[in-house]
């Protein structure tokens, strides 16, 4: 499940890298020209969906890993909660950003259960 999460992250950042430009046509991030927020959004989730690989291959091995990008998607969601709450202007973008935290709190959760059920010793 977690390689296929890692996969599908992947592709969703790179697409976001290199269609940057016409999402911010769409969704109207911003007045700078060149869409910035978005690159290193697509960014981010390009190298989570590498992490989320690399765990899928050996998970025993990325234990740590496997922690540190459970907390991150904690932190994504808060990020993405206090933007879509207080800082974002545009209703449509609001909106859009408080849908982003409640699914990463979600995949949080997901990863959070599986993290508690690998950690516990087998009866």
């Amino acid at each position: 499940m977690l390689g296929i999460t890692g996969l599908c992250e992947t592709v969703l950042g790179l697409a976001i890298v290199f269609l940057a430009g016409t999402l911010q046509r769409y969704l109207a991030t911003g007045i700078v020209p060149e869409p910035l927020n978005l690159r290193i959004l697509g960014m981010m989730d390009f190298n989570i969906g590498l992490w989320y690989l690399l765990i899928a291959a050996n998970p025993e091995k990325y234990v740590v890993l496997n922690r540190v990008t459970c907390f991150l998607r904690l932190g994504l969601s808060v990020l993405f909660l206090v933007e879509g709450t207080w800082l974002l202007q545009d209703w449509p973008l609001r909106l859009m950003y408080q849908f982003l935290a409640v699914f990463d709190f979600f995949l949080f959760a997901i990863q959070g259960l599986y993290l508690r059920h690998m950690t516990q010793p087998a009866r």
